[in-house]
C-alpha cells in the first residue's frame, strides 16, 4: 500500500512535537525530520521510533534537506521561534530569509507536493512562498488562524458549559493582532450564537484572551507547539484522506494582494475557496487592516 511521505522542515519544538503527534494520529505515512542539524534529527528520530511500535505510521525518518523535495506534504516550521515580548511580525527579519534559502533547495519540487507554511509571521511568508511559483497556488498555503479558531472554540465552549465539538466559527484575518470574529458565522449546535443571547463585553473578552493566548502562553513557557502540532496534524489528515474540511487557511485570496486567513476548503487537491462571506462593514475595516498590516512588512508604507 502506498505511504504517502510528510517531510518537516525544523526539528525544533513545532517540528519534533509536530512528528510525535502524526506518529500517534495512526496516520499511515512516513514522517520524515530534516534540519540543517542532522544530530538533532537522527536524535529524535530514534526517540520517536521507540514510541512507533503501536501505530500504523509506516517509518520515522531522518532526511536530508535534499531529499525534502521529494515529499508529499512539506510542513515549513525551521526558524526562530517567537519570543517574550516579541509580536510575530517582529520575527520578519530572520525568519523571511528561510523563503529563498529553502526554494531554492526545494527546487526541483514533487509537482504533486503540498507545501504548509507553519513558521511565524505565517501570512508573510507564505505570501512570499506563494510568489515563488514553487507549485501551484492550491498546493500552498500557512496554517493561519487555523489555531486561533481552535482557541476560539475553547474558550467560548467553556463560557457557554458546552462540548468545543458543538462550536463552530472562525477567527479571520491575520494569525495575529488584527485578526477578528465574525459572529454572525458562530452557532453552537447548529443554533446561531445570537440565540445565546452572549453580550458584546463577553465577545470582546473571549476575541481578546483568543488573540493573546499565544503571548500568556510564551510567557509561562516561552513557545507554543503542543496545539499547532494538532491543527498540522488535522490539516495533513485533511489532505491525504481528501476530507475537504473547511477552515480558515492564509492564502491568496481573490483581489487581495496578500495572504491571509478566510475560509476554504482543503482536500487531496489542496486549497480551494469556499462562498464569499458578507462581513459586516466594521469587519470589512477589520479585514482591510489585516491586510495593511501584512503589506507593511512585504512592501512598505
Amino acid at each position: 500500500m502506498y505511504s504517502p511521505l510528510i517531510a518537516i522542515v525544523g526539528a525544533g519544538n513545532v517540528g519534533a512535537t509536530t512528528a510525535y503527534t502524526l506518529m500517534r494520529s495512526h496516520l499511515s505515512a512516513t514522517v520524515g525530520l530534516a534540519d540543517i542539524e542532522s544530530d538533532l534529527c537522527k536524535g529524535h528520530c530514534s526517540d520517536l521510533e521507540d514510541g512507533s511500535a503501536n501505530t500504523m505510521t509506516s517509518h520515522i525518518v531522518s532526511l536530508s534537506l535534499d531529499e525534502v523535495r521529494h515529499a508529499d506534504i512539506i510542513i515549513i516550521a525551521a526558524g526562530k521561534p517567537q519570543k517574550p515580548g516579541q509580536s510575530r511580525l517582529d520575527l520578519c527579519a530572520y525568519n523571511c530569509h528561510l523563503v529563498e534559502t529553502l526554494t531554492t533547495i526545494l527546487k526541483p519540487v514533487n509537482p504533486h507536493a503540498h507545501l504548509i507554511i507553519v513558521t511565524n509571521p505565517v501570512d508573510v511568508l507564505t505570501t512570499l512562498f506563494m510568489q515563488t511559483h514553487l507549485l501551484p497556488a492550491p498546493q500552498i498555503f500557512g496554517t493561519g488562524t487555523y489555531l486561533d479558531t481552535q482557541r476560539f472554540r475553547i474558550y467560548l465552549s467553556h463560557y457557554l458549559n458546552v462540548s468545543a465539538t458543538a462550536i463552530q466559527g472562525f477567527v479571520l484575518g491575520e494569525h495575529g493582532d488584527s485578526q477578528f470574529i465574525p459572529w454572525q458565522y458562530v452557532t453552537i449546535g447548529g443554533i446561531p450564537a445570537e440565540e445565546y443571547h452572549i453580550t458584546q463585553e463577553t465577545r470582546h473578552d473571549i476575541a481578546s484572551k483568543t488573540r493573546h493566548k499565544a503571548y500568556t502562553i510564551i510567557k509561562q513557557k516561552c513557545a507554543t507547539y503542543f496545539g499547532i502540532a494538532a491543527c498540522i496534524d488535522e490539516l495533513c489528515h485533511a489532505i491525504i484522506y481528501d476530507r475537504r474540511i473547511i477552515a480558515p487557511l492564509s492564502w491568496s485570496h481573490n483581489n487581495i494582494p496578500v495572504c491571509l486567513s478566510l475560509p476554504v476548503i482543503l482536500g487531496a487537491q489542496g486549497v480551494e475557496p469556499t462562498i464569499s462571506l458578507s462581513l459586516t462593514a466594521e469587519q470589512e475595516t477589520l479585514l482591510q487592516q489585516s491586510i495593511d498590516q501584512i503589506s507593511r512588512i512585504l512592501f512598505g508604507s
